[in-house]
Parts: structure tokens; C-alpha cells; sequence
């Protein structure tokens, strides 16, 4: 059924061609919480590693290697969560895969505040990092969906501003509370999710994909205000949906495209850069980076420092993106990080051999390896 939204009540009031960014901005923020909670998985090891192999946090003994585990399963986790996201996000829409998806959120930290045994642990962090890897694809593509193109690099920085707070505020709690408590906090995260995202509408793309025009054209017009006048943006989105139904082609067909695969070379390898960047591995393991290196500070303050210099360079990044340009950028911080995490290595290295290095020249290094990353993420 065709839906012509000049038929809407209110339509003798809008006649503005300026949308209103107030409710876009509401929506873009209600769907990053997922990016904060997907931070505290990422945050909760470093404060949690110490304790925990001490045998602190609970009745059973963690070894080196189990805690390797615990921490390293988070990326596995959101591994496997990308071909079933793609699969969700089609079938019950952007909106209600992430609300869904906050259950076994909340499962999973179920599991890591009350585990029986190791491999209950283990299986906390895996559901967790699955949940948070479902936020990484279905959150940025709820924003695209919703935003006009005027503010959509401003909203697309939302995610990466989240996710980097959520690292802050693991490494905050985690240095003043029991792990206990860090976890409890962690799980709620998830419920603040959903009871703030649930008040908002699915995108309009979505909707039209369905055949639902009547619930695309609300959905729009809340999304960019009521004065607006939705019929031209509305008009333009059904075009651009019977386009793509009508060139649509084959997942192998992808692959016979040279075009295609450019695209695809180039995405997997911003990708790769992003992923083999080392920063996983530093924000994972953070408190024992420093505790490691002989730190004069307390390893909970370095960390904290750290993960405030991330949530400071996430900011000016999304307006240094716009004005300098994408390639560029790219390639300035992938050389950069590329070198900050080689001589953080090289400190270690030399370390080893009783090498004379101040703590200072390593915490600098960190730090701007922090802000190159957050640039990098913006980017994508």
C-alpha cells in the first residue's frame, strides 16, 4: 500500500524545510548507550585482572592462563555476533535486534557477577562481547538511518564517544569499588538501554523496506520535527529502496564484481589496520601494563589518565574528520599508532634487559596511542 503524506493531520502545519535535530540527537544518544555498555566489557579486566588472579573476587582460583581467556573471548564473542547481526537488523528491524539483544546483555554479566567456575566466567564475557558486538553493527546503522546528512558525521561520532566513556567509567568505578560492584553497575547499563531506547521509533528506511508507509512517514516526520515537510526526504527514500531491490545482487555475485571487490579489499583492510592497532590488547590490560613497567603512580590513576585521554580526543576528532578529510587522516594515524605501539613493545623489550627508561616516556606513549585510535574510529 502507497502512503502519500500529505494525508497526515497536521500537514496544513508544516512548512518548513528545515528539520528540527533535537529528537535526532535524543535518538542517536538513546542508541549509543549499547556503545557504553559494550565500553564497560572492554574497560572491566584491566581493574578486574589484579584482584581477581589474587583470588579476591571469587571462591574459586583464576590462573594466568584462564584470565587470558576472560579477557581475550571478548573479541571472539563479538566475532561471532556479525553474520547473525546482518541476518536480525532485516528480519525485526534495527530497533528491536538491539532491544533483544539486551537480555542475554544482561545475561552475560549475570554470569560474571555469580560464576560457579572458570568457564562460567569465560562464558560471561563471551555473551558479552557478542551483545557488544551486535551494538557495533546494528547502532551505527540505526544513526545513518535516522539523521539528516547535514548532522550525520556529528551523530556518527556518538558511538565512539560512548564506547570510549564506557572504558572511563570501568577504569573509575573499578579503582574505587569492589570488582563485585563494577560488574553489578556494568549489567544495569544495558536495562538503561533498553527502557531509554524502547520510546524510540524503528527507522524509516526499514519501515518502507516493509511496506509499512504509514509508520515510516511518523517515524520521519518525529525525527525531523512537526513543521517539517517529510513528502520530498520520504519520496527520495522509496526511490532509493526500489533502486536497491532492483540492482540487488547475489552474495557470490558480490565477488565477481571488480568494483565490489575494491570496496571490499579496502573496507577489510581499514578494518584489519583497526583491529591489529594493539590498542585491545593496552586497554585490556592497562593496570598491569603500568604495575608492570614499575609505575611511581597507582595503577588504577594511570588508567584512568589513559582512558580520559580517549573520551578528550574523540571530541575534536569528529570535527578534524570533516575539515581535513578521511584518507589523510587514516594515514596519519595508522602510522602513528603503528610506531607509539612498537616502541611501547621496545620498552618492554629493553626492559627485560635492565635497560634504564623513565615510566613517563612509556605513559606519554599510551597516551597518544589512545587519542590516535579514537581518531581512527571516528573515521570509520
Amino acid at each position: 500500500m502507497t502512503f502519500d503524506p500529505i494525508s497526515l493531520p497536521d500537514r496544513t502545519a508544516m512548512k518548513s524545510n528545515k528539520s528540527s535535530t533535537l529528537t535526532q540527537f535524543v535518538a542517536a544518544a538513546a542508541a549509543t548507550l549499547g556503545a557504553m555498555a559494550l565500553g564497560t566489557v572492554i574497560g572491566w579486566s584491566s581493574p578486574a585482572q589484579i584482584p581477581v588472579l589474587a583470588g579476591d573476587v571469587y571462591g574459586f582460583s583464576v590462573s594466568v592462563t584462564e584470565f587470558s581467556w576472560i579477557s581475550s573471548v571478548v573479541p571472539l564473542g563479538a566475532a561471532l555476533s556479525c553474520l547473525p547481526t546482518g541476518f536480525l537488523v532485516d528480519w525485526i528491524g534495527r530497533k528491536y535486534t538491539m532491544l533483544f539483544i539486551s537480555i542475554p546483555f544482561v545475561i552475560g554479566w549475570a554470569f560474571i557477577v555469580w560464576p560457579a567456575a572458570v568457564g562460567m566466567l569465560i562464558a560471561g564475557r563471551l555473551i558479552t562481547g557478542f551483545c557488544g558486538g551486535l551494538f557495533c553493527v546494528a547502532s551505527p546503522m540505526y544513526i545513518t538511518e535516522i539523521c539528516d546528512i547535514k548532522i550525520r558525521g556529528l551523530l556518527s561520532s556518538f558511538f565512539q564517544l560512548l564506547l570510549v566513556i564506557g572504558i572511563l567509567i570501568s577504569y573509575i568505578i573499578g579503582a574505587f569499588v569492589p570488582i563485585f560492584w563494577l560488574s553489578v553497575i556494568s549489567g544495569i547499563i544495558p536495562i538503561v538501554f533498553a527502557v531509554c531506547f524502547f520510546w524510540m521509533p524503528e527507522t524509516p528506511q526499514y519501515l518502507l523496506r516493509r511496506g509499512k508507509d504509514m509508520e515510516a512517514a511518523k517515524a520521519l516526520q518525529w525525527f525531523r520535527g512537526k513543521q517539517y515537510d517529510i513528502k520530498n526526504e520520504l519520496d527520495s527514500m522509496k526511490e532509493a529502496g526500489e533502486d536497491e531491490r532492483k540492482n540487488k545482487i547475489s552474495f557470490i555475485a558480490m565477488f565477481r564484481n571488480k568494483i565490489a571487490i575494491k570496496g571490499m579489499l579496502i573496507m577489510f583492510g581499514l578494518f584489519a589496520m583497526q583491529q591489529f592497532s594493539g590498542i585491545n590488547a593496552v586497554l585490556f590490560y592497562a593496570n598491569s601494563i603500568f604495575s608492570d613497567a614499575g609505575s611511581t603512580l597507582d595503577t588504577d590513576i594511570n588508567s584512568i589518565i589513559v582512558g580520559a585521554v580517549q573520551v578528550a580526543a574523540t571530541i575534536p576528532a569528529s570535527l578534524v574528520v570533516d575539515r581535513l578529510g578521511r584518507k589523510l587522516l587514516l594515514l596519519i594515524s595508522s602510522i602513528a599508532m603503528g610506531v607509539f605501539i612498537v616502541i611501547l613493545g621496545f620498552y618492554f623489550f629493553f626492559q627485560v634487559r635492565k635497560s634504564k627508561c623513565k615510566i613517563v616516556f612509556l605513559f606519554v606513549k599510551m597516551c597518544k596511542l589512545s587519542l590516535k585510535f579514537s581518531l581512527v574510529l571516528i573515521l570509520f
